[in-house]
């Protein structure tokens, strides 16, 4: 007798997938690629340690401590809040392992650990800046240093799985009918289907700050009032809303994760305003005029594009004004705001709206390319506008914020520097998307990794 067939959703377990993903991630980095890395590596390392020293040099005083955690909180919770979305959502591997006999409860802990891993180094500041106050001469800074590393690690666990949750909570009602509520919500940007999933990052990003408060008291009164008693009963209860988040999430994942994602594919096109499915005014379209007619087609190709799969762009840059407007009004009246203000600027358009690899990688489409003749220089100039548009916003956004300082010797410099510090980020991003087409997300990792680098050691420096 024929000896009976395994089952195949018994022997394909989580463990082989991830064991499956390592492997690729191996014989990706290799040769070049590994050397490449290594240095990244090394050289965000010697950032860190310069921030931690940094900002251990600002002082131990409780104030001092308490807010400089609770902005590196605010940063860190304002990438992961959008960007566990995306990793959730929009995999790129989610055809292909749909093929695969995985449950949706196996797919949750493939994306679960591979949002944990891609996360990871929001926490670094935090244990970068808990050692450099460590190695400080007194007991204060002992105390100081247990306050950022359990307050900020805390922050980030409990984020980290709420972010998550929330995700999977307004995919979910993807699958059932539409209501008033979700109409009014989504208004004319997105298909009703999909309002619960556009403010859920803003709800993980405030739920997250919330608990964050509660948790910087709590911790305030345990170190640094010596209340010790106020320890267990926070992190107990820090502990049960990543439990129940992550079960619940699980839970919600075994269900309905291989319905969610379809139909997310499905609702995630923007309606069609007109036949080529764009609102009818781009911001940034007029900046056309400043190029030859040949190149004039490839750019506003390509500024559509983005603006319509990156939408949330604008939301960034009001969350980059709001914090400009507290970076630039809380420099010492004998410093200059010219310096920090464009060393955000630069994380800005360099880290956090750089068009060139969203071009090069999930933008790409080769029947898209094919809607227009080949001229490679047209091509290039126009691509080259269309990366810097946002850039150029920014640019805008840093001179009218260091003006409300009422310096105008820095606004100046903001701007006279800011400009061709703007168009060399947009080069150099658009050469490295070029050197690094074939890997755009590798490349872009890499070229977000050593700006970062770059722009700390310069400031610290400076």
């Amino acid at each position: 007798m024929p000896r009976p067939t395994t089952n195949p959703t018994r022997t394909f377990t989580t463990r082989r997938l991830l064991a499956f993903r390592w492997r690729s991630l191996s014989r990706r980095l290799r040769g070049a690629s590994l050397l490449l890395a290594a240095l990244v590596t090394l050289a965000a390392l010697a950032a860190l340690g310069l921030l931690g020293h940094t900002l251990a040099a600002a002082g131990v005083d409780e104030v001092t401590v308490r807010d400089q955690v609770f902005w590196l909180g605010v940063v860190a919770a304002l990438v992961y809040s959008y960007t566990t979305f995306e990793v959730f959502f929009r995999a790129k591997d989610s055809r292909f392992l749909a093929t695969l006999p995985l449950s949706g409860a196996q797919r949750f802990d493939d994306l679960f650990v591979r949002a944990a891993l891609l996360h990871l180094p929001l926490a670094m500041p935090i244990v970068a800046y808990a050692i450099a106050l460590t190695l400080g001469p007194s007991a204060q800074h002992h105390i100081a240093a247990s306050y950022v590393l359990v307050v900020g690690l805390t922050q980030f666990v409990v984020g980290l799985a709420l972010a998550i949750a929330l995700h999977l909570w307004a995919g979910r009602s993807l699958l059932t009918p539409g209501s008033e509520l979700r109409r009014l919500l989504a208004g004319a940007s997105v298909p009703d289907d999909a309002a619960l999933l556009v403010y859920a990052p803003a709800v993980a990003l405030l739920g997250t700050l919330v608990l964050g408060i509660f948790i910087d008291l709590a911790f305030r009164d345990a170190l640094f009032r010596g209340k010790p008693g106020l320890l267990a009963p926070v992190l107990g209860v820090a502990l049960a809303v990543v439990l129940v988040s992550f079960f619940k999430a699980r839970a919600l994942a075994r269900l309905h994760l291989h319905l969610i994602l379809p139909r997310f594919s499905e609702v995630d096109v923007p309606p069609p305003y007109r036949e080529d499915g764009v609102a009818r005014r781009v911001p940034g379209e007029r900046l056309a005029r400043l190029l030859p007619a040949a190149a004039r087609p490839y750019f506003l190709r390509d500024l559509r594009q983005l603006r319509r799969r990156h939408r949330l762009d604008r939301v960034l840059l009001w969350v980059f004004a709001a914090a400009l407007l507290k970076l630039a009004h809380d420099v010492p009246a004998t410093r200059s705001p010219a310096v920090p203000v464009l060393a955000a600027l630069a994380l800005m358009s360099g880290v956090f709206i750089v068009a060139a690899f969203r071009l090069r990688g999930e933008l790409a489409a080769r029947a898209l390319d094919l809607t227009l003749p080949r001229a490679p220089a047209a091509e290039r100039a126009g691509r080259l506008l269309a990366t810097a548009h946002h850039p150029l916003v920014a640019l805008v956004v840093a001179t009218a914020v260091t003006l409300t300082t009422g310096d105008l010797t820095a606004a100046a410099i903001v701007f006279g520097l800011g400009l061709p510090l703007t168009a060399l980020l947009v080069v150099l991003s658009h050469l490295a998307a070029t050197l690094g087409a074939e890997r755009p997300g590798v490349a872009a990792t890499l070229w977000r990794v050593a700006l970062a680098s770059a722009i700390t050691l310069t400031g610290g420096l400076a």
